[in-house]
């Protein structure tokens, strides 16, 4: 694994954690808490063991349809979704910032999309 993909995976669990004591503190619904830490495991989980041959043998083609669970959610939530619920809680936040953080979000993320796909492909062409 190169170093620079140890640093990111380093800095995404700090960030996912992060985003998740900040979904606890704004008092966000349970359901959104408990999906930032699914999907931020799933993604941990799944770019580590594309790099890690001994967490490689651990994925499974079991893992496929949660990422692309987890992928379309992220792209509704980061594209689509219009930020309703966060724009009550941040109300001193413009509507531009919060699209930006949202188009940040999915830059940092796309690394660990691009390995998780890599890996579900490998599983998929393992499986048949």
């Amino acid at each position: 694994m190169p170093i620079l993909m140890k640093i990111y995976l380093a800095f995404f669990t700090v960030i996912v954690f992060s985003n998740i004591v900040f979904s606890i503190k704004l008092k966000m619904k349970r359901w959104v808490i408990t999906y930032e830490l699914v999907s931020g495991i799933l993604l941990l989980f799944m770019t580590s063991a594309y790099w890690f041959n001994s967490l490689k043998d651990l994925a499974s083609i079991y893992l496929v349809p949660p990422f692309i669970l987890v992928m379309v959610s992220d792209i509704y939530f980061s594209v689509f979704n219009n930020h309703k619920e966060l724009s009550k809680l941040l109300q001193d936040v413009d509507k531009n910032e919060l699209e930006l953080a949202s188009a940040m979000s999915v830059a940092f993320t796309a690394p660990a999309y691009i390995c998780s796909a890599l890996l579900s492909a490998e599983l998929i062409q393992q499986s048949l």
